[in-house]
């Protein structure tokens, strides 16, 4: 994964691969900001500028229908991944299990939480304004 450093960061399937092939110590990030601050980590959002652009509503409706499917059949989304990805299906279990994809108030707040400190370190100019949609065209 590059040079080497005292820690490295690591999402996606870099994540997963050092989790289970790596025996140094890892740490969860999400575990951590929810141990210092009370509130979730949200590490990512479903965003889009305004106005929205063709074909949002179809894109949102597919998202929607893949986690609704990933839900129904937890079992099945495990199985197929572990024959795509090479790890055990009852670790990609555990790892789907903790993935969440509601954005409620107190997602809200430790988003905004985030932010606010990354401008207090210097990392932002300022927080960024954001809007959030108050309905939704298809839940999950």
């Amino acid at each position: 994964l590059g040079e080497e450093a005292d820690a490295k960061l690591l999402i996606g399937d870099a994540a997963l691969q050092s989790a289970f092939e790596d025996p140094t110590p890892h740490y969860d990030l999400g575990r951590l900001w929810l141990e210092r601050t009370g509130l979730p980590m949200v590490f990512a959002v479903w965003a889009a500028p305004e106005p929205a652009p063709a074909g949002l509503q179809e894109l949102e409706a597919a998202l929607v229908a893949s986690v609704r499917l990933a839900r129904a059949e937890p079992e099945q989304l495990a199985f197929e991944s572990s024959e795509r990805y090479a790890y055990p299906p009852g670790f990609l279990a555990r790892y789907f299990e903790k993935l969440h994809y509601s954005f409620g108030p107190r997602e809200r707040a430790g988003l905004m939480t985030f932010l606010e400190l990354a401008r207090d370190a210097g990392e932002l100019d300022e927080v960024p304004e954001l809007r959030f949609i108050t309905t939704v065209h298809a839940s999950v």
